[in-house]
C-alpha cells in the first residue's frame, strides 16, 4: 500500500519555475512531459519512503527530510520530502543548477 503524496505551496511553485525553464529552454511540449514525469516519480516516493537517503545539510531540521532525484535526461531535481500524518509531503523540488545551497534552503517544516 502506497502512502499518498502531496506537494507544499513551496513545492508547488517549484513545479510551476522548473515546468516553465523547460518550456524556455526546449518547448512547451518538453515542459509538459517534464512535469508528467516528474508528477508519476514523486508518487512512487509513497510505496517505500524510508528507502530514499536523508536530505543532507547542515541545517538542523526539527524533523527527518529525505529526497529521491527525479526528473528526466541528464538534469535531475532534488524532491525533499517528510512523511507525516500517514503522508508523504514534499517540501521543496529543485536543481543544483539553479543556484541553491542546500545550507540555505528554506524548507516548509
Amino acid at each position: 500500500m502506497s502512502l499518498p503524496v502531496e506537494l507544499s505551496g513551496r513545492a508547488k511553485g517549484d513545479m510551476v519555475r522548473n515546468a516553465v525553464w523547460w518550456a524556455d529552454h526546449h518547448s512547451v511540449l518538453a515542459a509538459i512531459e517534464w512535469e508528467e514525469v516528474v508528477t508519476r516519480q514523486l508518487k512512487q516516493i509513497g510505496f517505500a519512503p524510508e528507502s530514499y537517503p536523508f536530505f543532507q545539510t547542515t541545517v538542523d531540521y526539527p524533523v527527518q527530510m529525505r529526497e529521491a532525484l527525479v526528473g528526466k535526461g541528464r538534469r535531475k531535481y532534488r524532491a525533499v520530502f517528510r512523511t507525516e500524518d500517514a503522508r508523504i509531503l514534499i517540501v521543496r523540488i529543485f536543481s543544483g543548477e539553479q543556484g541553491e545551497s542546500t545550507t540555505e534552503l528554506e524548507l516548509e517544516i
